[in-house]
Parts: C-alpha cells; structure tokens; sequence
C-alpha cells in the first residue's frame, strides 16, 4: 500500500467525524453566544446546515481511495452508501417535512414518543454494528440469550444519554462514537494479536499507546462496515432534531418555561431510571454463572459469540482474585507448613544443597536475569516443515548449563509483564486469574517480591527496559519491588537499534558494566525490546535474513512474517553466544537466567493447520511455552552442570536459582519447590505432573486437582491478603 493509501485508510476517516463533533460544539457555543432565536452568520449556517453531508462525502472519498482496487466490491458498495447518505443528509429538512406531515393525524405527544422509539431503536441498530462488525470476519452472529443481554445493556446506554442529555446531538455523537472507536480498536487487537480488548488492558492504556508505532494501520472490508453504521447513526442524528423541529412547528407549539422544565423534568426522570437500571445490570447479575464466562484461551472467540458489551463486562467482573473455597488464613498457614516442612525433610536435607549454601556464603554470585522479548524456538512446530531446528546457540551451544528446557507462559502475542510478573513475585497467573495485569491492576508493597529478598541477602538490584519507564506501569511497580535503580530508554541514548528497538546486545553490555563497576554482589534483571512485534515492518538487512518457507503454509506475506521474526531470533541467539563469552572472561562469580516471555502472535496459524487431530488442552499449550536455560560462569557447588533438561514456568525459576546456587529461600519459595516435585510447571491453561501429563485447572474430578487447590490456597495466603 503506498503512502497516499495508507494515509485515506488509516488516517482521513477519522478527519470528517473529529471535523463534526468541534462543528457541533462550535454552533452551539454560537448559538448561546448569539441567542438561539438569531440566525447564525452565513458562513456558520453554511456549515451547520451541511456538515453531514461533508462528513459522509468525506468517508466515502476516504473510502474509495483507501481501498482502491484491492477490494473493490467493498469499496464500491461502501462509498456508495456514504455518498447516499451524503444525498440524504442534505435533503433532511425536506425529508423531516415530509415526515412530520405523514405523522400529523396523531397526538403531538404521540407523534413525540414515535419519534423517540424509532430512533432509539436506529441508534441501537447503528451502536450494535459499528461495535461488532469491525473484529467479525463474517457475518455478526451473536448466540441467543446472550444477543438479548448484550443489547439490553447498550440499549439502557443509549437510553440514559438520549434522555439525560435532552436529545442533545453532541452526547449522541460521543456515545456512537464510543461504540464505533471500541469496535475500530477490537479490529486491530484482532489484527495484531488475535484477541480481544480486556477489562485490565484499560490499566495499560500507556502501554499500548508506547508500542502502537510498531505497527502498521490499514483499513479492510469488516472495519468498513463499522464505518457505515457509524455514520447511519449520525444520519438518524441529522434527521432527529429536524423532525422534532417540524412536528413542532406543525403543530404550533409555544415554547413556555412551565412547557420547557416539564419536558426536561420528563426526559431526566427516563433517563436516570435508565441509568439505575444500567448500573444494576452492570453490578449485581452474575454473568459468569449466567454462562457468559470469557473462554480465556480464545477470548476473541467468546466476544464474537457474547457480544463486546456482556463478555467484556463479565470481565470486569473477573478482575477480583478470587478466594479459594472454604478459604480461612488459619488452614492456609498449615498448608503452607505442610509443605515447607516437606521441603526441609528432602531437598534441603542433601549433600548437594548443603556444598551449595557453604559456597554461597562465601562468595554470594551475581544474578543476572534476562527475559528476552517474544524469544522462542518455533521448531516445536514440527520444524516449520522446513527442516528449521530453532536458535542454534541457544539449542546446542551449550553443555554446561545447570538447568534448561520447556518453558509454560501464560501470555501469547504479548503481555510481557505477566511473565515478568510470574518470574519476580513466584506467583502463577493459574491463580492470579486470566484477563487481569497485576503491575497495572494491583500495588503489592506489602509483598516481598524477589529484589526486596535479595537486598535483604546484600544484593544491589536493577531492572532494565529500553523503552518507556511507564510501560505497563513498571516504574512504580519496581518501585515497590525495591529496585534500587531502573534502566529505561532515557539510559540508552544513542544505543544501536534492530528491528523494534534497542538490540539485546546494548542491554546485555549495560548489565555487564552494572556487574563490573559494583563493589558487592548485583541482581539484574534485564527486559529486551528488539524483537517486538509486529513483524511486517521490511527491515531486517537482507545478509541477516533468513528464509524458511513451510512446505504446505506458504505465502510471500505470511513467509516475510515468520522471517522477520526468526531473524530477530538468530540475532539474540549471536547476541547471548556473546554474552555467555563475556561471563566466561568476568572474574566476578554470575549465574545467568535466559528465558522468552512468550510466543509471536502469529503461531496460531501453523498450530491450527498442523496439529488440528489432539486434545484442546495440548492444542494450548504448544502455544503457552518458551524456553529457558540456567548458566553459571563458576563451578557451582553440589551441582553437575551437565545440561539437565527439565520442564518449568516463570513462577519457579527464581526459587529454582536461589536453590541451585545455595541461597536462602522464603516459605513461599520452599513451599513451591516442593510442589514442583508433583507440579513441575504451571500456566494460567493447565498444570504438568511428575509424568509429564497435562491437567486442567478446573476439571474437579481430575487427579491432580486437590495439590492444584492447594497450591491456589497458598498462592492467595501469600499474594492476595497482602495486596492493595
């Protein structure tokens, strides 16, 4: 798409509708400057009397050539109902005396009260399609009940701006506009990441707004017709205030104050039982035990079925971390000591563990922790049936790391904070809730998270993240995760650039020259940025790219994407090769954690067309993991630095750490390396056991659901009685 493409599809609808609403707000300032019974200046009533059709002609232009011949049945079909309503837009005075004299022979309340309904009823239509339309590829189909509950609760809506406002044009405006822009942004999150907007994304509003220069914006056939009922609500908008005027004038009503209160008196006493109404629905109705639960795995899915409004405000309703049955902090201490105890009985009572904490003691390493943006090994996927084995350091490089393997993550296509968040606290997002972003949603200063144990221990502790401090609210999460210093994009001012950002590389040397330059010992934890999505931007020099092309799942377009981002692969995988050098040269003991937070957003099409024939939960879960590996730059005492290759999660690897370096653990992290002998890794989809078997987390009747229970009792003792 070329620039004058880019710039009508992405960028002048939107022109025309921010062009009506200052025109709107203009008049009516005029209108009360000047006195409403006076005619308005020429140029102004020029304006106001046309700028319906300039916003519907304006659409349909952008239309036209935004699309082109790309689509050119849409195209042609959208501009052409714009530019009808343009047409209709500027004959509605005619029109709405048209109306007004088929109306005459009813009671001027009737005809008042027909008009009413009529046009909350289009508002509706309008409201409805231009929410929904835009992120469904076909056809809207919302499954009943749930049609009827979804329009209930945006037909209460309308109801109270329609009245609170006195049929105000402007409040119906917004509240279309509202709709219309809910459903644009669902259109891109589905284009994007293949999801939908979530209750806690609205707590990371800064996030997205840092990251959305990543991406490319174009408009497509479904996002058109969001458009056109956008606008046919702006059309029944016109034609409201003309046809109350002419049934007025018809019947030739006098204006009073007495008339004039009661009227609004009327409409505000609609218009607030309405909003009761709303707030009710919106509160007290359990809409999960009602069957309306999101399907986290697809929540795209489940709005498409649910409708935007129900499913996102059962959402809202699932943001509270919820309290296991029959919970009481009493029991959920002895649980907790039942496993500690369990703990110190077996794998703190051996030799091993014991040469590791006298060593500890006497040299207390430097831990250096990297979690390396959307970094995974997309060979699980049978080879991308193109004979690719995945990072190749990373894979074979290695002999004499202390830990490696699979990886289970809770996020796919993004949420990098709630792996962040799994690694630093120890708690899984399995009971955490799907749906929710605790940096962004909580503030947990009460919580001794792993930098607040380690400065305990001595440590001097910093984060890092070359990109906006605000980002996912990390500035003040970190804060109160007692980070002694946060590296942002401010500290990287001419840092070389690959891809989406700074390069892994800049990062890693920061964090050697952090290690080198302290006098005791360093926890560093270190977000990377380079490879982030999206993977459509062309960049990659032609020597860096490599070109795998599935056998049977090949296209120029999808091939560019699975290629841009496996060169951003390959070039951590050369980036860590020479980190792992580095700290083979540094005298200074350090133990490196490496690990992806989760998967590229696009991994679903080759999942869905290669694994289609085996359960939903193993279906998931190729998608849920990364992997990780555990390295020191010294002989760790009681440990075989063999290359062991074990399953785990986020939530694990920093009692894992602590444990295979002999550093003292916390309750929690002894409670949870006990249950890691039953429970070897976790995600927010299932749970693996001791054979390498995946469970469910809501099955009742599942065999591993009571140690899962337990582990979510201990989870909410230690994280959710203690945040704000």
């Amino acid at each position: 798409m070329n620039f004058i493409q880019m710039l009508f599809a992405g960028t002048l609808p939107f022109i025309p509708m921010a062009f009506i609403l200052l025109l709107f707000i203009f008049t009516a300032v005029i209108k009360l400057l000047t006195n409403a019974e006076k005619p308005l200046p020429l140029p102004l009533h020029i304006l106001d009397s046309n700028a319906y059709s300039f916003i519907f002609g304006c659409a349909g232009l952008s239309v036209f050539f935004g699309l082109g011949w790309s689509s050119i049945l849409m195209t042609i079909l959208s501009a052409t109902v714009l530019f009808g309503f343009a047409f209709i837009a500027s004959k509605r005075k005619t029109y709405s005396a048209q109306i007004a004299t088929a109306l005459h022979t009813l009671p001027y309340r009737a005809q008042i009260a027909l008009v009413d309904v009529i046009a909350v009823a289009l508002l509706l239509f309008s409201a409805f399609y231009a929410l929904e339309a835009p992120y469904n590829p076909g056809f809207v189909a919302v499954e009943i009940p749930f049609l009827f509950m979804d329009l209930g609760l945006m037909l209460l809506a309308i109801l109270s701006v329609y009245f609170i406002s006195h049929r105000n044009a402007i409040a119906n405006i917004v509240l279309q506009g509202f709709f219309f822009f809910w459903g644009i942004a669902q259109y891109y999150l589905w284009q994007f990441k293949n999801t939908a907007i979530m209750p806690a994304d609205l707590f990371a509003l800064g996030t997205a707004a840092a990251v959305s220069a990543n991406y490319s914006y174009a408009w497509k056939d479904t996002a058109l017709v969001g458009v056109m009922a956008f606008c046919f609500g702006l059309l029944v908008i016109a034609y409201l205030g003309s046809i109350r005027a002419e049934l007025k004038n018809q019947a030739q009503i006098t204006v009073t104050r007495q008339l004039t209160l009661k009227s609004i008196g009327t409409t505000m006493l609609i218009g607030l039982v309405s909003a009761g109404l709303l707030a009710s629905a919106l509160i007290f109705p359990n809409y999960t035990q009602m069957g309306a639960a999101i399907n986290y795995f697809w929540p795209l899915y489940v709005f498409r079925q649910h409708g935007a409004v129900l499913t996102f405000t059962a959402g809202v309703q699932d943001l509270i971390i919820k309290k296991p049955a029959g919970y009481n902090d009493e029991n959920a201490q002895k649980l907790l000591d039942k496993y500690v105890a369990q703990y110190d009985t077996t794998l703190d009572n051996t030799e091993g563990r014991q040469a590791a904490v006298a060593q500890y003691n006497s040299i207390k390493p430097n831990i250096l922790v990297i979690m390396d943006e959307t970094f995974a090994d997309l060979s699980v996927f049978d080879n991308m049936h193109d004979n690719y084995t995945g990072p190749e350091f990373f894979n074979r490089g290695l002999t004499d790391s202390l830990a490696e393997g699979k990886l289970a993550v809770s996020v796919l296509g993004g949420g990098t904070a709630n792996s962040e968040f799994e690694f630093l606290t120890g708690n899984s997002m399995a009971y955490i809730g799907l749906g929710k972003y605790p940096y962004s949603i909580y503030s947990f200063p009460n919580f001794e998270s792993l930098p607040a144990f380690l400065k305990k221990q001595g440590y001097g502790t910093s984060s890092m993240h070359p990109n906006l401090a605000s980002n996912w609210n990390r500035e003040k999460t970190y804060a109160d995760m007692q980070f002694d210093r946060f590296y942002s994009i401010d500290d990287f001012p001419d840092a070389p650039v690959f891809h989406n950002g700074v390069t892994d590389k800049a990062t890693f040397d920061k964090c050697l020259d952090i290690i080198k330059a302290a006098d005791n010992p360093q926890f560093v934890f270190n977000v990377t940025m380079q490879n982030h999505s999206d993977y459509t931007k062309n960049n990659i020099p032609a020597d860096r790219l490599t070109s795998v092309h599935p056998s049977d799942l090949s296209s120029p377009e999808q091939d560019g994407i699975l290629n841009e981002y496996l060169s951003c692969i390959k070039a951590s995988d050369e980036d860590l090769e020479d980190l792992i050098n580095q700290l083979k040269e540094l005298k200074e003991p350090t133990i490196l954690v490496y690990f992806g937070d989760h998967q590229p957003n696009f991994t679903p099409t080759y999942n869905d067309a290669w694994f289609s024939e085996e359960s939903d939960l193993i279906h998931t879960q190729r998608l849920y993991h990364t992997s990780y590996i555990m390295w020191a730059n010294y002989d760790v005492a009681g440990a075989s630095q063999t290359t062991q290759n074990s399953y785990s999660s986020p939530n694990y690897l920093a009692a894992q750490t602590l444990y295979a370096i002999g550093a003292p653990l916390t309750d929690y992290q002894k409670a949870q390396l006990a249950i890691r002998t039953q429970v070897p890794a976790i995600n927010a989809f299932g749970l693996l056991d001791d054979k390498n078997s995946w469970h469910s987390l809501t099955q009742t009747d599942d065999s591993m659901h009571a140690t899962s229970e337990e582990f979510r009792t201990i989870t909410y003792f230690e994280f959710a009685t203690k945040i704000k």
